[in-house]
């Protein structure tokens, strides 16, 4: 077999601690762990963040994605996130507010999972690319929001890859049923002009 062996990305970990927080202890902070597998075409990652205080997982990710020479893609991913009220974000506060406490009770997980197709589109004008975009929320949206939204889009990206123009359609649905007409948007996206 030919071509450049896998590699792994390394995994990472992360923690904080609050030296002195006025009681005269040590407080173990927010902590999260990562993880990168680069196949090439496939790429896997993910990452999960826990309030080791509270000993609740407060965000979670996943993502897999696949590409070809071509630049046609697709991607899935899944993000879930808690809303509380970490020691990450208290940890900054105790030196300058030592007698405020953040008391935010946990909320229950809220995220969405998102798939995403890229098509180079075969003409003569090199750059031409449709692409369509589903995400579905997974937890309860306020009355009236869209639970999933459905966007396909028409992009023009030059040669340089500083830049992309592109016009894009948002149909929005709730519970399976198509609620207004959608919206559109015209996308100019500026990247690096370094390149």
């Amino acid at each position: 077999a030919t071509g450049a062996p896998p590699t792994t990305r390394p995994t990472t970990s992360r923690c904080g601690f609050v030296l002195w927080n006025g009681a005269g202890s040590a407080r173990l902070a927010d902590s999260s762990v990562a993880l990168g597998l680069d196949l090439g075409r496939l790429t896997l990652g993910g990452e999960v963040r826990a309030d080791a205080s509270a000993r609740l997982v407060t965000y979670a990710t996943a993502n897999a994605g696949w590409s070809d020479d071509r630049q046609d893609s697709l991607r899935v991913s899944l993000t879930a996130l808690r809303a509380a009220a970490t020691d990450r974000i208290r940890a900054g506060l105790d030196e300058l507010l030592a007698t405020t406490h953040l008391a935010l009770a946990p909320g229950d997980f809220g995220g969405a999972v998102t798939a995403s197709a890229t098509w180079a589109l075969p003409t003569e004008a090199r750059g031409l690319f449709a692409s369509a975009d589903l995400v579905a929320f997974l937890n309860q949206q306020p009355a009236g929001y869209p639970n999933v939204r459905l966007a396909p889009a028409f992009n023009w990206r030059p040669p340089c890859g500083c830049a992309s123009l592109g016009l894009r359609l948002d149909f929005p649905y709730l519970d399976g049923s198509f609620i207004h007409r959608p919206d559109v948007n015209f996308v100019f996206d500026l990247k690096s002009l370094g390149r």
